[in-house]
């Protein structure tokens, strides 16, 4: 993907959204965002994200000299640069398959890990928490970046970097169609297990509270409302306490809450 793409004019996102979530209130992104969804500027303002932290652009440099610059960034940062909101700081990494030289320089600096929800590299670089997968840890396994892109729970989040070559991938062509739809990958939800279910029930409740401008397309709001709701109403609450220590049917509400503010279609 190059310079040469053009600029894809998109109307703009209505907010509808004024809910609290946890007790605070939605952030405010900036307005215009028709230029986050054109690949090289969108390129160029992950790389001056990642490098306006003085812990991301050092841990880069490490990552960078041990794989060779062959590695993507996805997952918040890149969403987040796609919506044009705050850069959350977080740091996810995907390396080539095989590729251990990554492992080897943090253990060299003393940096130990730990493993996240879904088994995969966790450090703490200071207040950045880096996570390192490879494709064929990420569930069943894939061969590469691609296929394991194509199958994560949203498919804005399927969006990456590639650092080396300063490229963008884009399985789905959100950037093409409509970066306001956050895009349920029903393939990943009816397929993971009840922990990471909930987890990923949870991580989508934050994202539609933290970005009030996404909007929820009909199939998806019918999927969550008859799929999602009562899967969720079956599944041990214990799993997530943690991380929802609400409970489940408080959790359920604020769902339900948020599904209907984000949807393009009344109910």
């Amino acid at each position: 993907m190059g310079s040469s793409s053009p600029l894809i004019k998109k109307k703009p996102c209505v907010n509808r959204s004024n809910k609290r979530f946890f007790g605070v209130p939605p952030r405010s992104g900036r307005t215009d965002n028709s230029l986050f969804t054109r690949p090289d500027f969108l390129a160029s303002e992950i790389l001056s994200r990642l490098n306006s932290s003085f812990d991301s652009s050092h841990a880069l440099a490490v990552i960078a000299k041990a794989t060779g610059g062959d590695f993507y960034v996805f997952g918040g940062t890149v969403r987040k640069a796609i919506l044009n909101e705050n850069h959350s700081g977080d740091l996810d990494i995907i390396i080539e398959n095989g590729n251990d030289k990554i492992y080897e320089a943090f253990s060299r600096l003393g940096l130990v890990y730990t493993l996240n929800s879904k088994g995969h590299h966790r450090y703490q670089w200071n207040k950045l928490q880096i996570d390192v997968c490879q494709p064929i840890e990420f569930f069943s396994g894939y061969n590469d970046a691609t296929e394991m892109l194509k199958n994560v729970d949203l498919k804005i989040n399927s969006v990456a970097f590639h650092f080396k070559t300063k490229n963008i991938l884009d399985p789905y062509s959100i950037l093409k169609t409509n970066y306001c739809n956050p895009g349920i990958n029903w393939n990943y939800w009816r397929s993971v297990n009840a922990l990471n279910f909930a987890v990923a029930s949870i991580r989508l409740a934050r994202l539609l509270f933290d970005s009030p401008k996404l909007k929820l397309s009909t199939q998806d709001v019918n999927g969550l409302r008859k799929f999602v709701i009562p899967k969720l109403e079956s599944i041990d609450w214990n799993l997530v306490i943690s991380r929802f220590p609400e409970g489940r049917e408080i959790f359920i509400k604020t769902l339900l809450s948020l599904i209907k503010d984000h949807s393009t279609t009344y109910f």
